[in-house]
């Protein structure tokens, strides 16, 4: 059974997020990129949502 698109992204989400952290990026800066590569996918609160989520 294969994942669906939509959890591949926020798989992929969350990988761009914690390279971000890794990198010490702060919430701002990770939120404004998520927008640019996600916003017409995901909401803001979605993107939040998979900010906090990965940096657990």
């Amino acid at each position: 059974m294969t994942v669906p698109t939509f959890d591949r992204e926020r798989e992929e989400i969350i990988k761009d997020v914690r390279e971000m952290i890794h990198r010490d990026r702060n919430n701002g800066f990770i939120l404004e990129e998520l927008q640019s590569r996600y916003g017409k996918d995901f909401s803001d609160a979605d993107l939040r949502a998979l900010i906090k989520k990965a940096s657990e």
